[in-house]
């Protein structure tokens, strides 16, 4: 190999020591290293870029879902809302239904204990006629008893006149004479 390098002015060859010849290569081995750093700094900067631009989307993404995110718990709160709403009218309808059937219920059986005590009292009036017929019965029949004790001379006739008279006596007195009772 020759020791000579081509000027770039005049196309000469000069000739190249040993010493210059290390530092030529040093030099140029510095700049290729420094056009590769700057290659990579730009390739790094260039990822740096890309990385924020990510970074970016990746925020408005997230932003995207956390407002998907509210818009669905707002909606589940709203449906909540309106199911406890609907709870509610549904159980207030229950319980004025309930309110009105047992208003209903109440209604009837005031009604039969009204019907029953009517009962009670038409059956007390007969029983106590009844019984005063009865009472009124006995009655005749303790005085028919005493006047035949009293009175064994005299008959007891059948009735058929209408003045609440059941029956006739043919009484006789003490002077033999016969009187209707």
């Amino acid at each position: 190999m020759e020791n000579t390098i081509k000027c770039p002015k005049c196309g000469e060859e000069i000739e190249i020591s040993e010493a210059l010849k290390h530092q030529l290569e040093e030099a140029v081995r510095i700049e290729e290293r420094d056009k590769a750093q700057k290659e990579a700094g730009r390739e790094v900067e260039a990822e740096r870029e890309r990385n924020k631009k990510l970074m970016l989307q990746i925020d408005e993404l997230l932003g995207e879902v956390r407002k998907l995110r509210e818009k669905d718990e707002e909606r589940d709160i709203e449906m909540k809302r309106k199911l406890l709403d609907e709870e509610g009218k549904i159980r207030e309808e229950t319980r004025k239904k309930l309110e009105e059937e047992h208003k209903l219920t109440d209604l009837q059986k005031d009604r039969k204990l009204g019907e029953a005590l009517e009962q009670i009292e038409d059956l007390k009036a007969k029983i106590q006629k009844g019984s005063q017929q009865t009472q009124g019965e006995v009655l005749e029949l303790e005085i028919e008893e005493k006047l035949k004790k009293e009175f064994p001379t005299d008959k007891k006739m059948p009735n058929g006149v209408p003045h609440g008279l059941e029956s006739l006596k043919k009484i006789k007195g003490r002077q033999k004479r016969t009187c209707l009772s």
